[in-house]
């Protein structure tokens, strides 16, 4: 939804009050309006795009960064590894984007 509360404010959550569901502003908290049930749907489907796209970066930042590691028993089959350092600083730099939108 490409709205912008009078606050300044674009990003937007919704609350349920009896049968409707309402639409907030992130910032203020100000009622901005009842939705119908397929803005709820389109509401919806925006976040899990958002959060689709930040899990493909991460999937394709760890990726980057893992090490090929063999296994110590014979036969030494091969896995891919990151570290527990760069997989914090991978999410802390991907997290910290999302802050910044």
């Amino acid at each position: 939804m490409n709205m912008v509360c009078k606050c300044g404010g674009k990003e937007f959550f919704t609350e349920e009050h009896g049968n409707q569901t309402g639409l907030y502003c992130s910032a203020c908290g100000k009622w901005q309006k009842w939705l119908k049930k397929d803005e709820i749907r389109l509401f919806n489907r925006g976040i899990k795009v958002e959060n689709a796209s930040l899990l493909e970066r991460l999937k394709a930042r760890i990726e980057e960064s893992a090490i090929k590691v063999s296994t110590v028993k014979a036969p030494h089959t091969y896995m891919k590894a990151v570290g527990t350092r760069e997989l914090e600083k991978i999410l802390e730099e991907e997290l910290g984007n999302e802050d910044t939108k």
